[in-house]
């Protein structure tokens, strides 16, 4: 039998292929084609390795692993709904705050059983979903899915703005989705 995986959040038979029920985030810099052409590349290398570092050390603060890095974006999986939410809120506050890097960050966030290869990597129909939630964000703001919203429920560390209900690509069902209001300014 094949050895085990070890990836810190998920520890599998590689042949099972069962990643099991977990929380996905996406996330990738708003704008960051434009941003790159305008700075040039040793500048956008150097903004991006800031923005690397910042994600790196907030996903192993909150426990989550790095799937996958994708371009200036990343696949992230995470313990917990609550994880998931707090290490997303931590990247924003970061990336505002006065001294932070001067970076725009979309998120994404869903909750489901997943399929995982001998890589480490995710597939199935919840990964697409965590990915289409993370394209409606814009820069600055964490979006979540339906499922993100129930789990989190009867917590009051996370507020949640109003239902939206929308056609993510490749489903055939409207998801709904919420923002998540990460700072005090966004809540009002």
């Amino acid at each position: 039998m094949a050895g085990v995986v070890t990836s810190g959040v998920l520890d599998v038979e590689p042949d099972t292929l069962d990643g099991g029920t977990i929380t996905i985030l996406f996330s990738d810099i708003e704008s960051s084609t434009e941003r790159a052409t305008a700075m040039g590349d040793a500048a956008w290398f150097e903004l991006l390795e800031v923005h690397n570092a910042i994600i790196r050390t907030a996903v192993a603060r909150f426990g989550g692993r790095e799937v996958k890095s994708i371009g200036d974006g990343f696949m992230l999986v995470l313990p917990s709904v609550r994880r998931a939410l707090r290490f997303a809120t931590a990247v924003q506050q970061q990336v505002e705050a006065p001294d932070g890097p001067d970076l725009r960050i979309r998120m994404g966030i869903h909750t489901g059983e997943t399929i995982i290869d001998a890589s480490g990597d995710l597939f199935g129909r919840h990964v697409n979903l965590a990915a289409r939630v993370a394209n409606l964000a814009a820069g600055g703001e964490i979006m979540a899915s339906l499922v993100v919203l129930e789990i989190a429920a009867g917590r009051d560390d996370a507020i949640f703005g109003e239902p939206s209900q929308t056609e993510l690509k490749g489903f055939a069902e409207l998801q709904t989705v919420y923002q998540v209001h990460w700072s005090e300014d966004a809540a009002r």
